[in-house]
């Protein structure tokens, strides 16, 4: 029994939508991140903004070496929408690109 997210195959990126998300104050995050094989990967953190478009809150790039049950803590690279993120309460959607699993998302 597994609690990973991974992008189903033959797909090569998908996503899915955490609801109602408090990371007020927080000024990092980490992604526990596996490989499910070789190539490139990273996983984006999208907020809600206006009009219905996602904005980019942070990224992460999936370490090159590895399987997927070799997990890597990677802290995450803020984005444009950093704030927007860390100043309520907001849905927050992981956008898996490549051959990555995702474990957690921590936010503090």
């Amino acid at each position: 029994m597994g609690e990973a997210v991974q992008v189903a195959a033959p797909a090569s990126a998908g996503w899915v939508v955490l609801r109602d998300v408090d990371a007020r104050g927080a000024a990092h995050g980490i992604l526990t991140l596996a490989r499910t094989r070789s190539g490139p990967a990273h996983v984006t953190v999208e907020v809600p903004g206006t009009r219905g478009a996602w904005l980019t809150a942070a990224t992460a790039h999936a370490p090159t070496l590895g399987g997927r049950h070799s997990w890597n803590d990677v802290a995450v690279e803020p984005g444009p929408a950093w704030d927007r993120l860390t100043t309520g309460v907001v849905d927050v959607r992981l956008v898996l690109a490549g051959a990555v699993r995702v474990g957690e998302l921590l936010l503090a």
